[in-house]
């Protein structure tokens, strides 16, 4: 995805236009191509989803095999988290802004939720070790529900400190009371 894009729509986002913009708008100020944005991104919405995929593809891409073998699924999972949150603080206050917007938008909340599990589980397949589809389901919508506390908790907070509490903490908690980290 190139920057470009993203600090465009996301800059849209940061100064409250989410609503207003178009892709047309968006392809006159990037003097591109409006067909060939369209292709690429189609619709807002899409652009929210090409994002969270780019970033999910860096986070998983400092993570090495040799480090998934060496190292417990706890911190495997905690580092994707944490390092996917340092990843998106570049566009912290545009993210605050669309969080905010989609309490009022069903279809928005509703496109967050799913492409954030898709997210999660990316994570969890990663740090699987022949885990039952059950585990990886449960597994899947507990740290879902973390990533969204954390999330929530970030946006609120000047440093990312207590997001990562949050998800040390509750990730913490999951493997000591659960068979679904070991």
């Amino acid at each position: 995805m190139e920057r470009g894009i993203i600090d465009y729509f996301f800059k849209q986002a940061e100064i409250g236009n989410w609503e207003k913009f178009t892709i047309h708008d968006a392809a006159e100020k990037l003097e591109l191509n409006e067909k060939d944005l369209k292709k690429k991104i189609p619709s807002k919405e899409a652009f929210l989803r090409k994002y969270n995929e780019f970033i999910d593809k860096k986070v998983l891409a400092e993570i090495d095999e040799e480090d998934i073998k060496n190292s417990q699924d706890d911190e495997i999972l905690q580092e994707l988290l944490m390092s996917k949150l340092e990843k998106i603080s570049l566009y912290k206050y545009a993210i605050a802004n669309l969080f905010n917007y989609s309490i009022t938008k069903p279809k928005l909340i509703i496109l967050a939720i799913r492409d954030n599990k898709k997210s999660i589980k990316k994570f969890v397949n990663t740090i699987s070790k022949n885990k039952s589809v059950y585990k990886s389901t449960v597994l899947t919508k507990l740290i879902l529900g973390i990533w969204f506390l954390a999330l929530n908790k970030w946006i609120y907070e000047e440093n990312n400190e207590a997001a990562f509490a949050i998800i040390a903490k509750s990730i913490k908690k999951i493997k000591k009371n659960t068979s679904f980290l070991e």
